[in-house]
């Protein structure tokens, strides 16, 4: 499961909520030690993906969207592109 919350943590319940429905893994930008301390509790593994990579594996996913629609993605801040439409391959 990936857990991104736009610079906050999720609320405490979630990672016990979790591990009962079998979740084992989550994958997060970052996480705080209170927050850490809960997920080990449950019994979870916690992967800290980085801020900039995760946000371009979202990103990506949305201007592939846009690139199918004819718009022109110019990658530029940090944003790592792989384009995964027939247009973007070459």
């Amino acid at each position: 499961m990936t857990e991104m919350t736009g610079g906050t943590n999720p609320g405490d319940r979630m990672y016990e909520e979790l591990s009962k429905a079998g979740v084992s893994t989550i994958i997060s930008m970052h996480l705080n030690e209170k927050s850490l301390e809960l997920a080990k509790k449950s019994f979870m593994n916690v992967i800290i993906a980085g801020h900039m990579s995760s946000d371009s594996l979202g990103m990506n996913l949305f201007l592939d969207e846009l690139e199918q629609k004819g718009i022109e993605i110019v990658p530029c801040s940090g944003l790592m592109r792989a384009s995964r439409t027939k247009k973007g391959k070459k």
